[in-house]
């Protein structure tokens, strides 16, 4: 169990020289950092599609595509093709494709054609490895071809027959070729791109290969205020609790009434249907112990956030629960629910790309959550509309 910190160990890690040069070098400008875009596995790639086109405007011509194309094309898997014939293409054909058949990145020459499946923060699915192969293989069957899967650390593809074709390759390797062209060719590249090698640069060593100089001072100042950092750590932000707070926001935005919430949920009712809301006399899960409210249950993984509507009727001993079931079974699109405690007459789903989601700012979040509740009003008003006409209900 770790230490409960005291006042003093927070003012010895804010007056620690080495916690005031961390905060000071994070806060400076870095292209990558100001568009949010450090973990973004579509901006890395957008980034790799332009420093690998040799016709692009970063006047570094083909310096970067060459000594990447060295390196495939020195590996077993690729038929066909060997190292130094990278040095034999006609670059000024070359011709790189961002989600071409979904693929991240396709490099196409007259003759040879390369595909990049890029992997940040995330693992292939859904054989995607397999598909995009066969896709290239009809589209290019008189093409040269090589399958590069590129990840943080040069993951191997998950099926036996991927990894027959797919090259293993991975960001430290990326970031050795910007290095040694940032070295060699300093006084030939303009100070712009140089700049932007230069942060980009940054972030591989900071992120991947923890060779920045900030990663040998966090691990000092760590080890110095163990205790402080740890109770910081355990209280960071809460993606979860943080969309329950803008959900209440929307909810109460739209005049609609809170019913009981937690961290994953968000319920409510209309006003109308606030005003003859009756509860069980008994717990059942519900802070208010209500028999019916709309509901929002909040989920999230590694990869999506996910949020399901449904209007939801409570177990418990209030004898209104069967006219609330009654009401609204009678609504159009109503399904007979599962079960016989929670009743669940109408299910909505929204999903969204959890990488994406957390680039959103809190008004652009609230924005998203809101295009949600919309969607979800017509449900809204119809199971309205039919509780309030149950007599049964209404002289409470």
């Amino acid at each position: 169990m770790n230490e409960t910190p005291t006042e003093k160990d927070f003012l010895n890690l804010l007056n620690d020289a080495s916690f005031e040069r961390i905060e000071l070098e994070l806060q400076s400008a870095n292209f990558f950092d100001i568009l949010n875009a450090t973990k973004s596995e579509v901006r890395h790639s957008n980034f790799l599609a332009w420093i690998l086109d040799p016709n692009a405007n970063h006047g570094l011509n083909e310096m970067i595509l060459l000594r990447f194309l060295r390196d495939i094309f020195s590996s077993e898997r690729v038929v066909g093709l060997y190292g130094p014939e990278a040095d034999t293409l006609d670059f000024r054909s070359a011709e790189v494709r961002r989600e071409w058949q979904n693929i991240d990145l396709l490099i196409v020459f007259k003759e040879v054609v390369i595909v990049i499946e890029n992997k940040w923060d995330s693992s292939e699915h859904s054989s995607q490895l397999t598909k995009y192969r066969k896709a290239v293989e009809a589209h290019f069957p008189d093409h040269k071809k090589a399958y590069v899967l590129l990840t943080k650390e040069g993951t191997e593809a998950k099926s036996e027959e991927d990894k027959n074709h797919y090259i293993e390759y991975n960001y430290i390797q990326i970031a050795q070729i910007l290095e040694r062209i940032m070295t060699v060719y300093k006084p030939q590249i303009n100070d712009r791109t140089y700049l932007y090698l230069e942060d980009y640069l940054k972030v591989l060593k900071r992120n991947i290969m923890q060779e920045d100089h900030l990663n040998e001072l966090a691990v000092k100042l760590y080890q110095t205020h163990r205790t402080a950092l740890n109770f910081i750590f355990e209280n960071k932000p809460d993606l979860l609790k943080e969309i329950q707070k803008l959900f209440i926001e929307v909810i109460k935005d739209s005049s609609y009434i809170l019913g009981s919430t937690s961290k994953s949920y968000v319920r409510f009712l209309t006003k109308d249907l606030s005003a003859i809301s009756t509860s069980h006399s008994q717990s059942n899960g519900w802070i208010n112990k209500e028999v019916f409210l709309f509901e929002f249950v909040i989920s999230a993984t590694d990869k999506d956030v996910r949020i399901v509507f449904k209007p939801v009727i409570s177990p418990g001993d209030n004898p209104l629960r069967d006219e609330y079931a009654k009401s609204i079974s009678t609504v159009e699109g109503a399904s007979r629910p599962y079960g016989k405690l929670w009743l669940v007459h109408f299910i909505q789903n929204k999903k969204f790309s959890r990488e994406k989601f957390e680039e959103l700012s809190d008004e652009e979040r609230k924005e998203e959550l809101k295009k949600f509740l919309d969607t979800c009003r017509p449900i809204v008003e119809k199971v309205e509309k039919a509780i309030l006409a149950n007599p049964e209900i209404n002289k409470v």
